[in-house]
């Protein structure tokens, strides 16, 4: 039988995520997906792990991947450490503990702030010995890349070292002469990973030189701007002073090669009898112009670039172009949906945390078990809606424990008669404020259950988690103004920094502006809330995602622009962007309700409602505004800047003229109401 597996690299810049699939011992790429972290908020402000969050959660909506599926992502290799340990000749049930015992003078983390996992080595040799490869993880890395799953509604079956991904990409597409001894290296663009490769035995270093590296001096060989020496570097093989662009990025190179071979002396002085003189080349910055042909110069190794499958196939619905383009970036990914489908003679180290998986196993357990109406437990309806909240798993099941007001009432009958104690329950589901909240409600009418009957209505309510609404804000925005600005030949739009400034200043800003939060004691109430609500958590929140963005107007000669000349690339965009001067309008307002209905429909909120059904439901607030900052501020001085599109604008410059940014900023915003506390049981009901 056919089985599937994800693998998801999860970068600093972007997610790669490959789905494979074995079938009688082949296995096909069948879906590949490259996902900018720019286009959900990077660029403009967004921590890494908030855009990485945003761009997961799009890659399981576009791709249908649901809870259940075999999905491997990745931890970055200076986020973790490895060792290969000596044990006494245990037998396997006694390895865990043996390496408890022996890793504490040898690993720098407490294991008790750590997430680790082994494989053991096959060495006919060792006789009075047992060898282990031992991956660790800090708690907080790990738990970091959890957290951002769950807000994307990802539920995930391991975490792997990325660097071991390469190890497993190795170990099936290339054949034993190579992959039984090597180094290889990724070449990304801010770090490049290294992996000693000797037969089961593994060495991962995080090389500090990277593509980034190459830019700069290119950069500062040429006297070119950040986007162009990028530019450069890519296309150096088509320039045509080649020979000079690749002499100014030797430096680099050469610093990158040191580190190389200190990283081979240092595994070799561990492991006299390895012999590795031969290097694997992989990631975007193995594609420049002779990289090859230096390094094997400067190693005496013989290299290997990675530049087409060897062993896997390609499903009719992969572009095998894309595939192509991109295979020198796409080797982690592979190497962890490998590990997913469970091909012999690879890696398998998982520093999923052991307690998320046993968690996520009871919870999927509890929810038939509520339906059965059998069980007994006491707070358990917390766990199973934080835990499994956002397991994206048990679809169905979750959703009739946890979505509609009626199940859970029948669910809390049965709980009722089995331990006696409504307040738990009334507690635990109160809970579900820490992470959710309403974002609409539709007014729908209920036909007649018989004739005679009259109709009636009732209110829909629709709910997120607040951890999604930061990203749905910042991509709509950004991909509204980029798209605005686009389609304007008068004047270029740009997204302005002032460096100067405070924090306040930065060119796009995600902040709770509001986060009123409070746990009603008994005799309080509050507003919405009735006062039978004991005990009851609320959380009423709003996320503002701001741009402060500026537009290049010329002056007249040496003088600066007249007020109106500074006011008129406003008045378009905000005519545009938010509908005019009272705002709530226009494309950012209809971009942020098409986001919003885009996610509830991926979460299944909108089923059997129709295209006019949906255009009724009430939003509990978006905001969409712009705003004028008077006065001019001169290109170049003191600020930081990025046009919103590849348009030519200054081909219009009058001679001698200089530039001045109009400036202003556009804001929008979503809030969340809470969600209302269910009516308490009577105390006959509870009987």
């Amino acid at each position: 039988m056919a089985k599937s597996a994800w693998g998801i690299e999860l970068g600093t810049s972007s997610i790669k995520a490959v789905r494979l699939t074995e079938d009688r011992g082949s296995v096909t790429i069948d879906a590949v997906s490259i996902i900018s972290l720019d286009d959900y908020g990077l660029s403009g402000g967004a921590n890494v792990m908030d855009a990485t969050a945003g761009a997961l959660g799009a890659f399981r909506v576009a791709n249908g991947v649901k809870g259940g599926d075999t999905v491997y992502v990745s931890i970055k290799g200076q986020n973790t450490l490895g060792r290969i340990i000596s044990l006494p000749p245990v037998s396997d049930e006694k390895v865990r503990e043996t390496i408890e015992n022996e890793a504490k003078s040898q690993v720098p983390i407490p294991l008790d702030q750590a997430v680790w996992d082994y494989q053991t080595i096959d060495d006919p040799g060792a006789v009075d010995e047992r060898k282990v490869n031992l991956y660790a993880a800090k708690k907080q890395a790990v738990e970091e890349i959890v957290d951002a799953c769950e807000k994307a509604n990802l539920e995930i079956t391991g975490i792997q070292v990325a660097p071991l991904g390469i190890y497993n990409f190795i170990k099936y597409e290339l054949d034993e002469g190579i992959s039984g001894c090597c180094v290889a290296i990724d070449i990304g663009a801010e770090n490049t990973d290294l992996v000693v490769i000797d037969g089961q035995k593994t060495y991962v270093r995080v090389v500090p030189v990277a593509g980034n590296d190459i830019t700069k001096a290119l950069k500062a060989r040429f006297k070119l701007s950040d986007d162009d020496a990028e530019k450069l570097k890519r296309r150096a093989a088509k320039s045509k002073d080649a020979a000079a662009v690749f002499e100014a990025m030797k430096p680099p190179l050469k610093e990158m090669v040191g580190e190389i071979y200190r990283a081979v002396g240092f595994y070799k002085s561990q492991n006299e009898s390895a012999n590795i003189n031969q290097l694997v080349m992989m990631g975007n910055g193995s594609k420049l112009i002779n990289i090859q042909k230096f390094f094997e110069q400067q190693l005496q190794y013989k290299v290997h670039k990675v530049e087409t499958p060897q062993r896997l196939q390609l499903s009719r619905s992969v572009d095998p172009a894309e595939v192509q383009d991109n295979i020198q970036s796409l080797t982690v990914a592979i190497g962890l949906a490998l590990e997913g489908l469970g091909i012999a003679g690879l890696n398998t180290i998982n520093l999923m945390p052991r307690e998320r998986l046993e968690a996520r196993a009871k919870a999927k357990l509890k929810v038939p078990m509520i339906a059965a109406g059998g069980m007994i437990f006491a707070g358990g309806l917390v766990a199973m809606l934080l835990g499994i909240s956002a397991g994206g798993g048990v679809d169905d099941k979750v959703a009739a424990a946890t979505g509609a007001s009626a199940k859970v009432a029948e669910a809390r009958a049965k709980v009722d008669t089995a331990q006696n104690n409504s307040a738990n329950e009334f507690k635990a589901l109160s809970f579900r404020n820490v992470v959710m909240g309403r974002v609409g409600s539709l007014e729908v009418v209920i036909p007649p259950a018989k004739e005679g009957d009259t109709e009636t209505k009732a209110t829909r309510y629709f709910e997120l988690p607040a951890a999604v609404v930061p990203t749905l804000i910042a991509r709509a925005m950004d991909q509204t103004m980029v798209n605005f600005a686009s389609g304007q030949s008068t004047y270029g739009y740009y997204r302005i920094n002032k460096l100067t400034d405070s924090n306040s200043e930065v060119a796009l800003i995600i902040k709770p502006s509001t986060n009123e939060s409070n746990w009603l004691q008994k005799g309080e109430s509050q507003e919405g809330v009735p006062e039978s609500a004991v005990g009851f958590y609320t959380a009423k929140r709003e996320f503002v995602y701001q741009a402060a963005l500026g537009a290049l107007v010329y002056g007249n000669g040496q003088q600066q622009p007249s007020e109106q000349a500074l006011r008129q690339p406003y008045d378009d965009a905000e005519s545009a962007l938010v509908g005019g001067p009272d705002g709530n309008g226009g494309k950012l307002m209809d971009a942020l309700k098409a986001a919003l209905v885009s996610e509830l429909k991926a979460r299944g909120q909108l089923e059997g409602l129709k295209d006019e059904d949906i255009a009724k439901i009430k939003w509990v607030s978006i905001t969409a505004k712009c705003s004028y900052d008077p006065g001019a501020l001169e290109a170049d001085k003191g600020i930081g800047m990025k046009s919103l599109s590849n348009n030519n604008h200054n081909a219009s410059k009058p001679p001698l003229a200089r530039r001045y940014f109009s400036m202003f900023r556009v804001q929008a915003s979503i809030a969340l109401d809470p969600i209302e506390p269910p009516a308490q049981p009577t105390e006959g009901e509870a009987k």
